[in-house]
């Protein structure tokens, strides 16, 4: 069932990249949309 997931505070690396991978390694969350939420800019720029 394809789901929207919404990863709020995603610019964090340790918190970003982490959670990104597993939810891509996921066969259950495959075909999701993945949404990214940050107040900060600059760390959404990178991710």
């Amino acid at each position: 069932m394809k789901q929207r997931i919404v990863l709020v505070g995603a610019g964090s690396a340790q918190f970003g990249y982490g959670t990104i991978g597993d939810i891509l390694q996921s066969q259950v969350l495959e075909g999701s949309e993945i949404v990214l939420h940050d107040i900060n800019p600059v760390t959404m720029a990178v991710v």
